[in-house]
Order: structure tokens, then sequence, then C-alpha cells
């Protein structure tokens, strides 16, 4: 009654996040083969999944990002809601600090990891989906 929506590897390859169709997220153990976690922070689709450490960062179709330490409980760390649609793209910097997140609302917005409220920054020239999203390796401040 569920499937795969997307999926994404821990840096360590210890741990793979799944995102389901309906709103979850299962953390696997690679070594035991066993779900670790379940995480129901969304209430659609979970379309994009990236690490940052040992925390997981979730995009969704019910427009909100959340943040969640996989060590903690299942409370988010931060949970946000500026897109006006369906989160598809995200992307930490290099430093773990930056997030950067695409919708389907052709925005692009970034982040500050320890600012809750607000974006830092939204770009809104886009005239499609911003799904693809890379921080410059030359650089920590480029945005």
């Amino acid at each position: 009654s569920d499937a795969v929506a997307s999926l994404s590897w821990s840096d360590d390859g210890s741990s793979l996040a799944i995102g389901t169709r309906n709103g979850l997220v299962k953390i696997w153990d690679a070594h035991s083969e066993s779900v670790t976690r379940i995480h129901r922070d969304h209430t659609a689709r979970v379309g994009i999944t990236v690490w940052n450490e040992t925390c997981i960062t979730t995009g969704s179709r019910d427009m909100t990002i959340a943040h969640q330490d996989t060590r903690a409980r299942n409370v988010p760390i931060l949970r946000r809601a500026e897109h006006t649609q369906e989160v598809c793209g995200l992307k930490w910097d290099r430093t773990n600090t930056l997030l950067a997140s695409g919708g389907n609302d052709n925005r692009l917005l970034v982040w500050d990891r320890s600012q809750t409220r607000r974006p830092l920054h939204t770009f809104s020239e886009h005239t499609a989906a911003v799904k693809a999203l890379a921080w410059s390796p030359h650089s920590v401040t480029s945005i």
C-alpha cells in the first residue's frame, strides 16, 4: 500500500533513508538490514531525502521541509514551510550549515541551519520547478 519515492545513503554508508509515497521516512541500518526508525513528519509523498551528518532532511508534496536527528526521538529538529508547492530539491553546502531547497513553485530558497523562521535568500526568477541543486566547490560562501 506504499511505495518508495526517494532514497539517500548516509555519508558513511551505514544507513539508508527511504521516503515513501504515504509520507513516511524509514531509516534502514545497512549492517543489520532492518528498519531502525520510522519518521512521520510529512502528510504526503516524500520526494527528496538528503543527509547532513547524522541528520536527515526531507522535502515533501505537503510543501514542508523536515530536519530530523536520526539518533533522537521522532520529533523534528526543524520544520520549514515556505514553499507553496511540493519541495522537490534539497542540497546541503560543504560545511553543512546552508541548505538550498527547490520547489514546484519555481523558487529556490537558501536556509541557515541555525535559523528556523525564514530563509536567508529567496530566488524566484525560475520559470519551472527547481529540482537540481549544487553548491560551488570553490567557495564556502557562494550562493
